[in-house]
């Protein structure tokens, strides 16, 4: 009687136990799987090559491009700043940034420019300069030198546009460092 009574109770517990496992969550959503090898959709972003075939560009969305004798010039549809970005061989700070600038137009001189020189020759970004301009207005500037071409950025506007606008800069410098795609693992 005691063997029958345990036979029972084990078998009343795989049914209850099998009865759960079946209809447990009946209606529940299960979550999609993710598997460590899926990869992020790439985002289209629309790239300006020069004729010269020197730059490739990805260019901001609802921003407008011109090409110039030596140089891109990008800017948002409002016109609140100017980008330029000038391919470069001189990898001498001095001599990129004041080609680059005579190249927009803009006449400064070295002197008066806040200039930043990288830490490590490794860097893609070998120097950085800055000055403040008649009314308001900045201008900022990055050599990059990443896997593509050498180039110098310039951005020329007010402080406000150009804090407004950093995700775009942002994102034209990246474009500039590393101008192929690399898929992300999730």
């Amino acid at each position: 009687m005691k063997n029958a009574l345990m036979l029972t109770a084990i078998w009343l517990g795989i049914l209850v136990t099998a009865y759960a496992i079946v209809y447990w969550d009946q209606g529940i959503e299960q979550p999609l799987p993710i598997s460590v090898l899926e990869q992020e959709p790439a985002m289209e972003v629309p790239v300006y090559s020069d004729p010269s075939q020197v730059l490739n560009v990805p260019v901001p969305e609802d921003w407008t491009v011109a090409n110039e004798a030596a140089s891109v010039q990008l800017a948002p549809v409002d016109g609140a700043l100017k980008l330029w970005i000038v391919p470069t061989e001189a990898l001498d700070a001095e001599i990129a940034f004041m080609a680059a600038l005579e190249e927009a137009g803009i006449v400064i001189a070295w002197e008066n420019l806040d200039v930043r020189l990288a830490e490590s020759p490794e860097d893609e970004i070998q120097a950085t300069i800055g000055y403040a301009a008649d009314g308001g207005r900045q201008i900022l500037g990055w050599l990059v030198v990443g896997e593509g071409p050498a180039a110098v950025v310039l951005a020329f506007g007010e402080m406000d546009a150009l804090v407004d606008y950093g995700g775009e800069i942002e994102e034209v410098l990246d474009g500039l460092i590393a101008p192929e795609l690399v898929p992300v693992l999730i």
